[in-house]
Order: structure tokens, then C-alpha cells, then sequence
């Protein structure tokens, strides 16, 4: 039974003094919301032995996505007949495709999280622990992604790009199974 992934960078071990050790793992910041999720997973478990595995992880977005992405998104502007931009594109499939992760963060702290993702939306205010904070919703821009995370991004991109008769055969980076099997 797989319960899910996250990426991590640095493991340590620390034993208490009653001798139980803890693995500690340093999650990466597209995989919070993973880790969180697998956390909440593994804690609804029944109290029984389990094998944890450890795989070497996967690169970061390759160059050749990256064009890829952007030659879509420009190819969808154009189609678009508006006034709109590769940039406009590129966050509205970031908003449905990308990597998003929901915060609870004071509310002067709201101002601040765009300095980290590429969109900030405030879905609601909450109370904790008598204080009032924000319930975001932040999204990852793509220079973040690793290369599965993109390649993700960019099959949703493509499902669109066919949605708007934008022929991807013809563009100069379009070999997917090539962008797919990357490193």
C-alpha cells in the first residue's frame, strides 16, 4: 500500500530519553502540503509495524519544459483574440494545474507571501488560539517545480491547448514522451 510521496533534502535522527528515535526529514518547500497530507495519512493508521522506502528523487524542470511552457502559453494568447498575455495564461493553468499550498498565516503576514509564490488568494479568516488569521491559498510558480511536477503543469497546459484548436504538433519543443522521460 503506497500513501503517498513528498521530496526531502536532509534526514536526521534524534532519540529522546526514553531511547524512542524520530526521524526528522527537511521537506522541500512544492512538497509541504504533500507531507502534511502523508502525515495526516500515516497518523489514521493502526498501530502496527510499516516499511518506510526511500528513491532518489527527481531533477528539477528541465530547460526544454520550460520553453515548451512558454511557447504554449504564447501560442494560447494569440489564439485568444483579447488583449491577453502569455503571462495571463501562464497563471490561470498555474492556478488549476500548479502546486498549491493552503496556509493559515496572520493577517499582516498576507502582504509578505507573494514575495514567495507566484499567486496569493485569501479564501476565508479563521480564529486560532483566540487570534484572527488568513486561510490562503498559494501557488508555486513553475521555477519551483521539479521535473514530474512540470511535466504534470504541462499535460494540463497541452489539454487546454487542444481545448483552443492551438495546433502544439507544429511548435519547436513539443517531443512530450522526450519532456516526460527527461532528467
Amino acid at each position: 500500500m503506497k500513501l503517498g510521496m513528498c521530496i526531502f533534502k536532509h534526514a536526521r535522527f534524534t532519540t529522546d530519553l526514553t531511547g524512542d528515535t524520530e526521524l526528522c526529514l527537511l521537506i522541500l518547500p512544492g512538497y509541504r502540503h504533500a507531507a502534511r497530507q502523508l502525515a495526516k495519512k500515516i497518523s489514521g493508521l493502526p498501530e502496527k509495524l510499516y516499511t518506510f522506502t526511500v528513491s532518489e528523487g527527481v531533477g528539477h524542470r528541465t530547460l526544454r519544459q520550460n520553453a515548451l511552457l512558454w511557447a504554449v502559453c504564447a501560442e494560447m494568447a494569440g489564439k485568444s483574440g483579447q488583449n491577453t498575455e502569455p503571462e495571463d495564461v501562464y497563471r490561470r493553468i498555474l492556478d488549476k494545474y500548479g502546486v498549491h499550498e493552503t496556509l493559515i498565516v496572520p493577517l499582516d503576514a498576507v502582504q509578505r507571501l507573494p514575495n514567495v509564490f507566484k499567486s496569493v488568494e485569501v479564501s476565508g479568516v479563521t480564529h486560532v488560539d483566540g487570534a484572527e488569521m488568513a486561510r490562503v491559498r498559494c501557488t508555486y510558480g513553475s521555477s519551483a517545480y521539479d521535473a514530474a511536477q512540470m511535466s504534470a503543469l504541462i499535460e494540463g497546459l497541452l489539454a487546454e491547448a487542444a481545448d483552443c484548436e492551438v495546433n502544439t504538433a507544429e511548435m519547436q519543443y513539443l517531443d512530450c514522451e522526450l519532456i516526460r522521460n527527461e532528467k
